[in-house]
């Protein structure tokens, strides 16, 4: 039987404080306002939180209103230039250039069974430049990456890619990266650099699905803490 569970919505990159939305680990599709019972962000059945052990886990933070997880990629804390007095913090990945986070925030499975999670695509558009968001896991330190959405179907901005849900065993856990790609976006220097934000679905199923690859992780995977 299918169960594929809507668990929140992810406050996207190039937002100042985007959140996520808390839903309840039942069979029953909950968001804010359902009369069910919800727990902060970390402690819900599949917890969302800043990667622990990782340098990028500063673009992510469990500080909104109701601990929500928000994603920010534009003048997050302890970057390079921040660290120096007097210098100003980096603001934002570079233009028309493909950009990868490791390790940025965890999903953790505090269910009692294995969970398939995927994580919708997003579409920008700032000053009618292209803008796309998408998040994977690799499978060795160096290793290609495997993104975890259901299939984009090459709409829009987004390559045609396979159907992928990143497989969690119950008690472990899995650190999530943030692809940015910014190819064709150009023409931004500070006097105009410009920002963006929206919301992304986070899903998880008690099964692949059909046509759904499962992506497990070895132990040697970094993103496998």
């Amino acid at each position: 039987m299918k169960r594929r569970h809507f668990i929140g919505t992810l406050g996207a990159l190039f937002a100042g404080a985007s959140a996520v939305g808390t839903g309840a680990f039942t069979s029953t599709t909950a968001s804010r306002g359902v009369a069910v019972q919800v727990a902060q962000e970390n402690n819900a059945y599949l917890g969302l939180a800043p990667a622990t052990g990782s340098a990028n886990s500063s673009f992510a933070s469990n500080s909104q209103t109701g601990k929500e997880l928000s994603v920010d990629i534009n003048d997050a804390a302890d970057t390079a230039q921040g660290s120096n007095p007097g210098v100003e913090d980096s603001q934002g990945v570079n233009q028309n250039a493909a950009t990868e986070i490791d390790r940025v925030f965890e999903v953790r499975n505090q269910g009692t069974q294995a969970q398939y999670v995927d994580i919708d695509p997003l579409e920008l558009t700032i000053d009618s430049n292209p803008l796309t968001v998408e998040f994977y896991v690799k499978d060795s330190t160096g290793g290609s990456k495997k993104f975890i959405h259901r299939k984009a179907g090459g709409t829009g901005n987004l390559p045609d890619r396979a159907d992928q849900a990143l497989k969690i065993p119950a008690g472990e856990k899995r650190q999530i990266g943030v692809f940015v790609d910014s190819v064709g976006y150009s023409g931004v220097d500070n006097s105009n650099a410009k920002n963006d934000s929206d919301s992304t679905g986070i899903f998880s199923d008690d099964s692949a699905g059909s046509g759904v690859t499962a992506v497990t992780l070895p132990s040697s995977s970094p993103f496998n803490p």
